[in-house]
């Protein structure tokens, strides 16, 4: 590794920044804790929820867990690091409803590995709306999973809790994620100061960057100016989520960087002008800059800032307009260097 050089506001809607945050708020659903080779089958708990409904800290979805599940590390929910089974909890903005609603709509499923899927029109208190979509996911090539997903929406946002366990050796049975899926509560969300000081990392220097979103518990969004609505790359957009997977081996980080920003939806003509690690207060670092074409077709600067953890990893994305590169990503960094797990 080498050593680095020292008004009343509506949703952010920009392409860019709602494929960033997809990207980074959503949890990394596919991971799982695989029962050691040879042990044997338990047959799965047909357990009831816990009596009281938990809103974890910066929550405004509640959900009663069953019993051997804890608040995850890794994302908003809860979940049995025995056998992978999750309560993940998910929070978007409301004008995302139609959005989701066809994501989960019955026809679009099987591209997503549904097979059978089934979907419900179902009442949650305070929801003025609610579905819930269940049924077997195949998400590789040899690992199905049972999932349910139910989304609610509200005035403030759309609720959406994921419910998913592997059917080889589950804890529970699939009557006893029901009755768990049927204990969500919701509740107005909490302000915006109060999700971030609930996140897993603190970011000491904001670099005059303005918090819009917290999601999924594990990340945030910022941008600079008076609008939360973006168009064409018109404001910058960072966001700074916690890892959802395990850290890379040293030897395969730069690849994994590269992979990331390669893959990020909404841009295009992706070009990697610099890619290095380093460390730096005691931590691994990896950092990469590249140009790219935002949807609208305005060129922009992405840069990903990796900081390396003993669990996983903190990433941040930069977003802005290429000809302001010089403006911007000296402070994307400024915020990048100020991470800090909790």
């Amino acid at each position: 590794m080498t050593a680095r050089p020292r008004r009343p506001r509506r949703g952010l809607r920009s392409a860019t920044a709602l494929a960033l945050l997809a990207l980074a708020s959503a949890p990394a659903l596919s991971q799982q804790n695989e029962a050691p080779a040879g042990a044997p089958a338990a047959p799965p708990s047909d357990a009831r929820p816990v009596e009281q409904v938990t809103f974890l800290p910066g929550a405004s979805i509640g959900v009663a867990p069953l019993p051997g599940m804890r608040p995850s590390t890794r994302f908003l929910g809860f979940e049995n690091p025995q056998d992978g089974t999750f309560l993940a909890l998910i929070t978007a903005p409301p004008e995302e409803w139609e959005a989701i609603s066809r994501r989960y709509a019955l026809e679009s499923l099987p591209e997503q590995g549904f097979s059978d899927p089934q979907r419900e029109e179902i009442t949650i208190e305070g929801a003025s709306e609610a579905f819930k979509v269940s049924g077997e996911q195949r998400l590789q090539q040899s690992l199905s999973v049972d999932k349910w997903v139910v989304a609610a929406r509200t005035p403030e946002q759309v609720a959406l809790v994921i419910a998913q366990r592997v059917p080889l050796q589950p804890a529970y049975t699939r009557q006893a994620i029901e009755a768990a899926l049927e204990t969500i509560a919701l509740r107005a969300p909490p302000g915006l100061e109060e999700q971030i000081a609930a996140l897993p990392f603190d970011v000491g220097d904001r670099a005059g960057f303005r918090p819009v979103r917290v999601t999924g518990g594990n990340s945030v969004l910022l941008t600079e100016g008076e609008d939360n609505v973006v168009q064409g790359a018109d404001q910058p957009v960072v966001i700074v989520a916690a890892s959802q997977e395990i850290s890379p081996p040293e030897e395969r980080r730069d690849d994994f960087a590269r992979r990331a920003v390669q893959g990020l939806a909404g841009l295009s003509d992706v070009r990697i002008e610099r890619s290095q690690g380093f460390r730096q207060d005691n931590a691994d670092w990896h950092e990469i800059q590249a140009t790219a074409t935002e949807p609208s077709g305005v060129p922009v600067v992405v840069q990903q800032t990796l900081r390396f953890t003993d669990t996983g990893f903190i990433r941040v994305l930069g977003v802005a307009k290429d000809a302001e590169r010089e403006t911007w990503t000296p402070r994307f960094r400024a915020l990048a260097d100020s991470l800090e797990p909790r």
